[in-house]
């Protein structure tokens, strides 16, 4: 009915209120409907049921600062003697062209944004990963581990669901205007 009126408002809080009293009444925490029940609830605790935009925000900002600190935690030692060092302590790039020095704290919260927001830069991927895991010379020596790949697509899906509820508040605020 709220829906028919165009009382936008109503109708997102109608929706919130429905998921929660389905909640016991219907949904079991470990019984009929569990996923629903713990679905809901999530979608509650991290959302407001799609109104708020700052819940989803925050829920990214910690992924990505947990999946750097995660990142840093488990890379190599930077000795400027060995010879990957060099891609975090700068180094001539395809183009000869000097690159900065960086570290591997920059590096991994590179990398982590990287994987957050979907996208990647293949000259900047080959810098992080020499400075993060021993990777040099197009790949040729060392390997990224296999754990890095796994928690990264873990990242990126992490990050697309919380993208996905920042769009669902903005739409639903537009909507309300």
């Amino acid at each position: 009915m709220a829906e028919q009126g165009n009382d936008h408002t109503s109708a997102l809080q109608f929706n919130a209120d429905e998921i929660a009293a389905r909640r016991f009444w219907v949904d079991e925490p470990f019984g009929r409907n569990a996923s629903r029940f713990w679905l809901g609830w999530l979608y509650q605790l991290v959302s407001d049921y799609g109104r708020s935009i700052l819940r989803p925000l925050i829920g990214l900002l910690a992924v990505v600062t947990t999946f750097s600190a995660l990142f840093y935690a488990g890379a190599q030692s930077t000795d400027p003697k060995a010879a990957w060092a060099r891609e975090c302590h700068g180094s001539v790039d395809k183009a000869e062209l000097e690159l900065q020095p960086t570290d591997k704290l920059t590096e991994a919260l590179s990398l982590s944004i990287r994987n957050a927001l979907i996208f990647d830069r293949s000259d900047t991927s080959r810098r992080t990963y020499g400075c993060l895991y021993g990777l040099v010379d197009n790949g040729r020596s060392g390997a990224i581990p296999t754990w890095v790949g796994k928690l990264s697509l873990l990242e990126s899906l992490l990050s697309a669901i919380f993208l996905f509820l920042i769009g669902l508040a903005l739409r639903n605020m537009f909507r309300l205007g």
